[in-house]
């Protein structure tokens, strides 16, 4: 189990630990993420609620949890959903 530290700058400077179980899937978004948030900041999407479909290892959740939204997410495999239990 690895923790990263990572740093946004956007129109301000984000700071997001993330805890890495080692293990990914086949589409992980994790290399997206900021990008998926830069679009909604630049767009003026605004909410305080996330569903995250085909959540896999959670980083898309965790992301958005740990900037406060309320989130919902769903998968197929059994061990992405004892993540989503645990996070």
């Amino acid at each position: 189990m690895v923790i990263i530290r990572y740093q946004y700058f956007f129109a301000f400077a984000l700071t997001v630990d993330y805890l890495i179980v080692g293990m990914r899937y086949i589409g992980n978004k994790e290399n997206v993420i900021p990008r998926m948030y830069e679009i909604l900041i630049h767009k003026g999407i605004a909410g305080r609620s996330l569903f995250d479909f085909f959540s896999g290892t959670t980083s898309v959740s965790k992301f958005y949890k740990r900037l406060g939204y309320t989130v919902s997410s769903s998968d197929f495999m059994y061990f992405s959903y004892c993540l989503q239990k645990a996070y």
